[in-house]
């Protein structure tokens, strides 16, 4: 469930749980939605609101090397 404190502040995750990720003793990362990206989803039956997001060091609150996103 997506509320305006994760809209504003991010949502954090462990990123040793993802392929590519950080290392277990430095996996704090976050996501930070960018609302200018928000649309409906057309192809779902039911009403899907789609946000693309900014992956974040949760350390350097920096732009994640790995982020495709950064990679232009």
């Amino acid at each position: 469930l997506v509320d305006e404190e994760k809209c504003i502040d991010g949502v954090m995750y462990a990123g040793a749980s993802i392929a590519g990720g950080k290392a277990s003793n430095e996996s704090d990362m976050g996501l930070m939605p960018d609302p200018t990206t928000a649309h409906i989803d057309p192809f779902f039956a039911q009403a899907t609101l789609v946000v693309l997001c900014e992956i974040l060091d949760s350390f350097s609150v920096e732009a994640y090397s790995r982020d495709p996103s950064t990679t232009a």
